[in-house]
């Protein structure tokens, strides 16, 4: 850099050493873009599996609790998808599960709609209200809508495991 006449004070700075500090910041702006997006999958990612263990610990609650498996009634087994999340939103708020518990970031539900129609990206596996039945045959307490992250949808075992689908055997405690 080269200063102009003292008497004056003023800094001046040249064309070449401007288009280098630009050429600069563009390839620091390169490397740091793509990485931001990486992080920011890995973010929802761990925020989607922490919702997942939360549904979880909800429904183990309320087995613990209650002595059996929330059982949804005959009739809403035919209703439209927001009773059916607003019977689960309802039946696990007293343990903790509040009703952005129930959707991934991941997902693309716009969350003006969610508000008006529930909905949630987990799905709840049933069971019938015998004391045992959720530990038996080892069967899923919970899977994720779609493949949000890539790997299949996750699935949530009794023991609190979580892996996704395509990958069954990397369980996630």
């Amino acid at each position: 850099m080269r200063f102009a006449d003292s008497k004056k004070g003023q800094a001046g700075l040249s064309l070449v050493e401007l288009l280098v500090v630009m050429g600069i910041l563009a390839v620091l702006a390169a490397l740091i873009v793509p990485s931001y997006h990486h992080f920011k999958r890995q973010a929802e990612k761990a925020t989607c599996l922490s919702h997942m263990k939360s549904v979880h610990a909800g429904l183990g609650n309320h087995w613990q609790d209650k002595g059996y498996w929330p059982q949804m009634p005959a009739e809403m087994l035919e209703a439209d998808e927001s009773k059916f999340f607003e019977f689960w939103i309802k039946s696990l708020e007293p343990y903790g599960v509040s009703q952005a518990n129930w959707l991934c970031p991941t997902d693309k539900i716009d969350p003006e709609k969610w508000e008006e129609n529930k909905t949630g990206s987990y799905i709840p596996c049933a069971f019938d209200a015998r004391h045992a039945t959720p530990h038996r045959w080892n069967q899923p307490w919970l899977m994720e809508r779609g493949n949000n992250h890539g790997q299949g949808a996750h699935i949530a075992m009794p023991d609190g495991s979580i892996f996704p689908s395509m990958k069954p055997f990397e369980g996630i405690r």
